[in-house]
């Protein structure tokens, strides 16, 4: 069976449409305010041939592209075959936080045998803007010395082959211009998405995780989102809410001018930070 495929990198503003019509009321926007939370999951324990057996059970969870507007999601999923001579499981969890800024997903999936085929997969993901401020003053466009980053830790273990599992940080300027893409799809613990910005940028951060045949991943200790300005900057999200639950990040609710005023910019670089060396085999 055909594991499913990764959800887009953009969702579709078009499903938020009537949300947004009270918060762009107060005046025209040059970008679209959104933000989102939503994960997806499934556990599966079936009958390679197809049988009928009567301990097949799988199961799935899935919040997007439904999540918008949404700040938390979690999910778990959990799949058997008592058919098994081995008695087989397998197992999905996910969660996504952008007041904790976090993603967290874990995947397990017992050996195959000749009656039963066991596969899982976890997903979650985040996306919001940051409107940056000098003191009190919104900044607008491009801020002259500022060099602030978004960046995605990855921290957890996996097994050796873990294929079609992927991280990546997508990041555009408030008017909705790609600036940067950065993937990971090895996924070893230690590794960061990082993307240096001088303006207000919109992103989407994705964690993946997918396993079959005995596989273990385990990023429930989770994936964190951080920012980093210089001194003097701050920033404001469009969910009032972003790393709001962590200690010393300034992140208060928007103004409500503050919707009608998302201007755009552009992104200086983007890297993959890699904490260990490129001929680290096995498990983490």
């Amino acid at each position: 069976m055909t594991p499913r495929s990764h959800p887009p990198r953009h969702f579709a503003v078009a499903l938020a449409l009537p949300a947004l019509l009270a918060a762009l009321a107060s005046g025209p926007a040059l970008g679209v305010p959104f933000y989102s939370a939503g994960v997806e999951g499934w556990a599966h324990a079936g009958d390679p041939d197809g049988r009928v057996c009567s301990g097949e059970h799988g199961q799935s969870y899935r919040t997007f592209p439904a999540g918008a507007f949404l700040t938390q999601a979690s999910g778990e999923a959990n799949g058997y075959n008592t058919c098994s001579s081995s008695g087989g499981t397998s197992r999905s969890l996910s969660s996504a936080d952008l007041g904790q800024g976090t993603l967290r997903v874990s995947s397990a999936a017992s050996p195959n045998d000749a009656l039963a085929q066991y596969y899982s997969n976890a997903q979650a993901y985040f996306s919001d803007d940051v409107v940056l401020y000098l003191g009190n003053q919104q900044v607008s466009g491009l801020a002259p010395g500022l060099l602030g980053s978004i960046r995605l830790d990855l921290h957890g273990t996996r097994s050796t082959s873990i294929d079609g599992s992927r991280a990546y940080l997508d990041v555009s300027n408030l008017q909705g211009a790609p600036l940067a893409y950065l993937e990971d799809e090895d996924l070893f613990n230690g590794d960061s998405l990082v993307a240096s910005f001088s303006t207000g940028v919109h992103f989407q951060a994705y964690l993946k995780v997918q396993t079959s045949n005995g596989e273990v991943a385990d990023f429930g200790s989770t994936a964190r989102l951080s920012i980093s300005l210089p001194e003097g900057y701050s920033f404001r999200s469009t969910s009032g809410v972003l790393l709001s639950d962590v200690a010393g990040v300034p992140s208060p609710v928007p103004e409500p001018g503050t919707y009608a005023m998302l201007l755009g910019g552009f992104a200086l670089t983007g890297m993959v930070v890699r904490r260990r060396r490129r001929g680290r085999a096995g498990t983490t």
